[in-house]
């Protein structure tokens, strides 16, 4: 049987302040299962997930993405992950289809796909809208489109339902 796609055994991290942002978390995550991860307001759900992509290591426990350490293995990690932060960040002075192709100029995805993501999407008929411009909604969708385009072996979208 081949490694998870995330394992994670017993895993806590403390900020130096003291707070602990995640204590005693374990998760198995196999190739093709969706999972979502719950809890109320500053249980550690963001932190753990930084922890998973390598951003943050954690104060004890065990972290395996595709078999390797996050921490130690970032960018093949990141290569492989694609990533909805959970703030809709802004590009006031691009258009909607220049953010989405440069994500696909980075990621070595055909343009091809860019019309497709934003149709399915609903923001092809914006894709001449500046960032200031778009609602929190599509800004929302437009990170969404950017971790569609980018593509991955695992997507991590952190509070992607949440309005701001």
């Amino acid at each position: 049987m081949r490694d998870p796609v995330v394992l994670a055994e017993r895993v806590t991290k403390v900020y130096p302040n003291g707070v602990k942002a995640n204590v005693d978390v374990s998760i198995v995550v196999r190739d093709c299962e969706v999972v979502c991860i719950m809890g109320p307001n500053g249980a550690g759900k963001t932190t753990f997930v930084r922890q998973v992509m390598g951003m943050l290591k954690p104060t004890s426990g065990v972290i395996r993405v595709f078999g390797v350490d996050p921490a130690e293995k970032q960018d093949y990690v990141r290569r492989r992950i694609s990533y909805t932060p959970q703030l809709p960040l802004t590009f006031p002075a691009h258009k909607v289809l220049e953010v989405a192709e440069y994500i696909a100029d980075l990621s070595g995805t055909p343009r091809s796909t860019v019309r497709e993501v934003l149709e399915k999407l609903g923001l092809w008929d914006i894709r001449e809208r500046l960032g200031y411009q778009l609602s929190i909604g599509q800004r929302k969708l437009l990170l969404l489109a950017m971790s569609l385009i980018k593509g991955g072996d695992l997507m991590i979208l952190d509070e992607p339902t949440r309005p701001y």
